[in-house]
């Protein structure tokens, strides 16, 4: 999970931030120019922290950096001229790889002591700390945890609060009310200190406990968890766990319903109990096969209930429904997961039936030692042109004897599960010759020759072809692969072939780009682990990077050879022109707009790079071919 780049960028009014344990990078650009920010902390879970992550955050004053192995960008806080503390829980060392991040804060390194529990039987006396001051280390481990102390710096000193003598729990009971460091009233002062109060139990000598039994009506449909003999005013949680195919209804204690009680009960041990978890056996009935349709298959017929209840269960209130493998032909499973007062699960099976298709294969007719016409047919029943491959219409045999030759004419195409193809074949008939008759001939005039131009015509120059045999002039990405090659951008996949179908690397992409603009000189550390120097796009990598174009992958790496996505490619695009101001309605449905790549593909629409891929998608996770890579960039570099 990250907080992606430029997610917050701008947000002039956010004046905090609760940044959830869970997200492992903060992108580039993520809080940039957050100017009313005040203060942030960075949880433990937090890896990395990219350029310009809170730039120009000018309110920022604090920052709580709650691990020692995140990884921060020099320039993470650059612009931060408020930011003068920073509380870190790592080591000096820890904190010297990162302070160049922080050239105007102090650090404050983040230091907890826990006063530990303590249990004492009653006997009528207090129990507990009377302000006395511990000064052993022994002792002082035993009364307190310590977390965050610097290597060489020891807690020396600690004074304890907090008696009672009646029996009970007191949470918070025994609290810190002083301490010291190094036997240095001064030393503490470079650590953020929290104190956590300890709790207090005073026991009776003789326990009471409580034996809990709790069983299944039936073994086979369900097991329970959680019996057992528990403390009086323990804490009690039975867990009623029904297998496939069965729901939990209910507890029952001497054969009456416990009113309120889920499939995880939970009470406080007062007496001894005997319950027992009720499971019912799950009905899934108006199952029926379906025939493909290229799309997922669903069951609008279903029907969920219960043995021995009338009363049918309602979807999305008392169950979900989810399926697997229900698009292509073969079995297909229908799930329901039961919610709210239900718990378990049932599922259900169902065929997917191949569709029928039909291709009816034209007959047709030459005259005899002709070359063979194009042969014709057509297909009913596709559900997608292009489901069976191109179809190509044949003959079988080479006969060139006169005569009809029945159901020689086939059909050729790739086999689909998805469909139960039958061919119609059609016939040929071969035409026996006629003899030629021999015309007498006839004295021809001599055409008048014309007079010969003094001067030849001055013929036009030809236009250079383009080497590439697998790009045609009636291509749509003609026009976008011969300006690129005329850039000298590109050189095609080997000398005579482009390669318009295949993907395009990360690499190969920013390497477009940089001859787009240039190739400019370039200089400087490469903040990526998987470029080395010797590589071709080792340059083109250092440039995007440098202008804002790129920040490479979470884990320190550009993925050079990851095929660049079309979000991807249109975001690089972006950055490249310099990010402009945008406007106006998304035009395409997958594009969320929370996502990094909202307003590149928002602006590359406006330019008319970009029309989407049909039904309204943008398709952003789809991967960009050379063809569409080319057509963008001239798109986008050309007036």
């Amino acid at each position: 999970k990250s907080i992606g780049q430029a997610a917050f960028f701008q947000c002039t009014a956010l004046k905090s931030v609760t940044i959830e344990e869970g997200v492992e990078s903060i992108r580039m650009n993520a809080f940039s120019t957050c100017t009313s920010l005040k203060s942030v902390t960075i949880p433990g879970s937090v890896t990395s922290i990219g350029l310009s992550a809170f730039y120009k955050c000018t309110a920022l004053e604090s920052v709580t950096i709650l691990s020692g192995s995140t990884k921060i960008d020099n320039n993470a806080f650059f612009g931060d001229t408020n930011l003068t503390k920073v509380y870190f829980a790592g080591t000096e060392e820890q904190w010297e790889s990162i302070k160049g991040a922080f050239p105007n804060a102090s650090v404050f390194y983040k230091l907890t002591i826990t006063a530990n529990d303590q249990t004492y039987t009653y006997d009528g006396q207090p129990h507990g700390e009377a302000d006395p001051p511990y000064n052993d280390p022994d002792m002082i481990k035993e009364k307190v945890t310590v977390k965050g102390l610097l290597d060489g710096d020891e807690v020396t000193s600690i004074v304890l609060t907090g008696t009672k003598t009646e029996i009970g729990e007191y949470k918070d009971a025994i609290e810190i009310t002083g301490f010291t460091i190094n036997n240095d009233p001064d030393a503490k002062n470079k650590y953020a200190v929290t104190t956590i109060p300890g709790k207090l139990t005073i026991k009776s000598l003789d326990p009471i406990v409580y034996n809990i039994t709790a069983v299944e009506n039936d073994t086979a449909w369900g097991t329970v968890t959680g019996a057992g003999t528990y403390d009086a005013d323990a804490d009690v949680t039975l867990t009623a766990i029904p297998n496939d195919g069965y729901v939990f209804d209910c507890w029952t204690e001497g054969g009456t319903r416990v009113d309120g009680a889920g499939a995880e009960y939970t009470f406080t041990a007062s007496c001894a109990r005997n319950l027992v978890a009720n499971f019912r056996k799950v009905n899934l009935t108006g199952i029926e096969d379906r025939e493909y349709t290229g799309e997922a298959i669903t069951q609008d017929n279903l029907i969920v209930d219960r043995d021995g209840v009338d009363v049918k269960l309602e979807a999305d209130t008392d169950y979900t429904v989810s399926y697997e493998d229900n698009k292509d032909a073969g079995q297909a499973t229908v799930i329901v997961d039961f919610m709210k007062d239900f718990t378990g699960r049932a599922s259900g099976t169902f065929q997917i039936t191949p569709k029928p298709v039909t291709i009816t294969v034209d007959s047709a007719s030459k005259t005899q030692n002709e070359t063979d016409p194009g042969f014709t047919g057509t297909v009913e029943g596709l559900v997608k042109d292009g489901d069976l491959g191109e179809i190509a219409y044949v003959r079988e045999g080479s006969d060139e004897d006169p005569g009809t030759y029945e159901g020689v004419l086939t059909a050729e195409y790739t086999d689909n599960d998805n469909y139960n193809v039958t061919v119609k074949k059609g016939d040929f008939t071969i035409e026996e010759a006629s003899a030629p008759v021999e015309e007498p001939e006839e004295p021809q005039e001599p055409e008048p020759q014309k007079p010969q131009k003094e001067k030849e015509e001055k013929e036009e120059p030809e236009e250079e072809p383009l080497p590439f045999k697998d790009v045609q002039k009636t291509d749509y990405f003609y026009d976008a692969v011969k300006w690129a090659w005329e850039k000298g951008m590109t050189a095609g996949v080997s000398e005579d072939l482009f390669g318009p179908a295949l993907g395009c690397t990360r690499a190969q992409f920013v390497t477009l780009l940089y001859g787009a603009a240039g190739s400019p000189e370039v200089s400087g550390d490469m903040p990526f682990s998987d470029v080395p120097e010797d590589l071709y796009f080792y340059r083109p990598v250092l440039w995007a990077y440098q202008n804002g174009i790129t920040a490479g992958n979470s884990d320190g790496t550009f993925g050079a050879a990851q095929t660049v996505t079309r979000a991807q490619a249109v975001t690089m695009l972006y950055g490249m022109k310099g990010r402009p101001e945008v406007s106006g309605d998304m035009p395409f449905s997958d594009v969320p707009e929370d996502a990094y790549y909202y307003t590149p593909v928002l602006w590359a629409y406006g330019q008319g790079i970009t029309a989407g891929t049909g039904d309204g998608a943008f398709s952003p996770e789809d991967p960009c071919t050379r063809a569409q890579i080319v057509t963008m960039l001239c798109a986008a570099l050309t007036e």
